[in-house]
């Protein structure tokens, strides 16, 4: 530690030692932490370093650290209870950019083996338990889920009333509160506790009415109006505001997806739903099955040409097949097939071209054909610019009206950095799909004019400068006599090709 100090390392307990790596950062904590049980050796050697006891004092952890110490639990787990009076985090649950519900879940675990293999207690038992006696519940967590459910709902202003069936809770909610009521005799004292927190009490469990509709019933009803739209539409593909007549199909649809993404839908549910539509939950989101079985229908009896651009269909329509046949080899098998049913294959998907439509222009190149219909995507494109590039050496040389294989690249990069220049100042951070354009040129979106780039790009090609056209000359000359006004990687580009102020033409 102390070659560490001496190289430069600023101890800043406060920071969360920031300077330091996660290892060294969460080993020096723990000593703050654990600061007044140290050997009074120890504690000189810290001393040393600037670690008094007032300094280790204002110490607090890395939220961030990898590989959390007991005491960095601890911390966030003390700064919980103090807020909530309790440890009944939820697995997911994060406190001050921690996450405590996953690290409470390792310390049930680690107590629970430990005491199941050895006499001697796990020693961050005892000191969770002082912070929360039920911190770790012998009823298991997962009736405490389903008690913060419950909880949650109560918290919302609804009553729960067990003599009429719990009527306004959801549908597993409601069920389980019944079932809490008929085992109520045979619940944990803590457990009947909680419960009359919520207005349940032994005389109102003995009380208390099944939910009208039960889970199973509940399931059934959605599942009537899911096989009707099925026979219907001919899949489940449908939008979360989707009704038939007054219930929610969609909106239970999108319910069941979230059950049986988390793991909580049961398989003979899961099988029901998949014996109406194999891709009734595909991995790869609604979104994209949506707007395909919207194609597929304004497709029907047609047979598409991606080697023509798909003429004769709507826009929206074509832009998607486009995107679909530039994309192929990245989609999954299943979205493949489904596309095989449309008549696109992976070789029908490698033929294709952008649709050219003639309309009126003005202007320079008004006589040629400009392409319609084609998707502005990142998707669409970037198989067209990794080709161009590898062909050229980079994307400085496609202009505005570059087209490569029939597709308008040129036009498309000018979208592509719109779109990554509106991110940057909206957000501050970097266009998710930079490092993918950066692969392929460093410079494809360049902090000054892209017109720079088109003149520079034929020029770093050229063999010798002596071959140069009298407006390539002249731009390298107006370049010399700017030189000191030059962003500094223009003048590394302009040195790479041999272009300085000292070596002149």
């Amino acid at each position: 530690m102390g070659t560490l100090v001496c190289a430069g390392h600023a101890l800043d307990p406060a920071d969360a030692f920031t300077g330091f790596d996660d290892e060294v950062g969460q080993w020096l904590f723990t000593q703050c932490a654990t600061y007044q049980d140290l050997a009074p050796g120890q504690q000189q050697q810290l001393a040393a370093l600037g670690l008094t006891a007032e300094v280790a004092a204002t110490a607090r952890p890395d939220p961030a650290t990898s590989a959390p110490s007991l005491e960095t639990g601890l911390y966030y787990a003390r700064a919980y209870a103090r807020r909530h009076g309790d440890l009944d985090v939820a697995p997911r649950a994060r406190h001050d950019g921690f996450p405590l519900g996953a690290w409470l879940a390792r310390q049930r675990h680690y107590a629970i083996t430990r005491s199941a293999t050895s006499t001697t207690p796990w020693r961050g038992a005892a000191l969770l338990a002082a912070l929360d006696p039920w911190w770790n519940p012998p009823w298991g967590a997962d009736w405490n889920k389903s008690y913060r459910a419950a909880r949650t709902q109560a918290a919302g202003g609804l009553e729960l009333v067990p003599e009429r069936g719990f009527p306004g809770t959801s549908d597993w909610t409601g069920q389980w509160l019944h079932t809490q009521c008929l085992a109520y005799p045979s619940l944990h004292p803590e457990q009947k506790r909680r419960l009359a927190l919520l207005g349940i009490t032994a005389t109102r469990a003995r009380d208390a009415k099944p939910r009208r509709t039960t889970q199973q019933g509940s399931f059934e009803t959605g599942l009537t109006h899911a096989r009707t739209q099925a026979r219907r539409h001919g899949h489940l593909a449908l939008p979360n505001n989707t009704r038939v007549g007054d219930y929610p199909v969609g909106t239970w649809l999108a319910t069941q997806r979230e059950r049986a993404t988390a793991g909580r839908l049961p398989t003979d549910r899961a099988d029901a739903l998949a014996a109406l539509d194999p891709w009734w939950n595909p991995p790869w989101g609604m979104r994209w099955q949506i707007t395909y079985h919207a194609v597929k229908t304004q497709t029907a009896g047609r047979t598409l040409d991606p080697a023509r651009g798909f003429p004769g269909l709507p826009a929206h329509a074509t832009r998607w097949l486009f995107t679909q046949c530039a994309a192929y080899r990245t989609l999954a098998l299943g979205q493949q097939h489904l596309l095989a049913d449309l008549g696109i294959t992976a070789q029908q998907a490698g033929a294709l071209r952008p649709q050219h439509e003639p309309r009126p222009r003005t202007g320079p190149g008004a006589e040629r054909p400009r392409p319609t219909a084609v998707p502005s995507g990142i998707d669409a494109g970037l198989p067209y610019a990794r080709a161009y590039a590898h062909q050229h050496g980079g994307l400085g040389g496609a202009h505005y009206d570059v087209e490569h294989d029939g597709f308008p690249l040129g036009w498309w990069l000018y979208e592509q950095r719109k779109r990554a220049n509106a991110h940057l100042r909206r957000t501050g951070q970097p266009w998710p799909h930079q490092a993918a354009m950066t692969t392929l040129d460093p410079w494809w979106n360049p902090p000054w004019r892209i017109t720079w780039q088109h003149t520079y790009t034929p020029i770093r090609n050229h063999p010798t400068t002596a071959g140069l056209l009298p407006h390539q000359q002249r731009w390298i000359n107006q370049q010399l006599k700017n030189w000191h006004t030059l962003h500094p990687d223009q003048r590394a580009l302009l040195t790479l090709i041999g272009i300085t102020p000292e070596a002149g033409m």
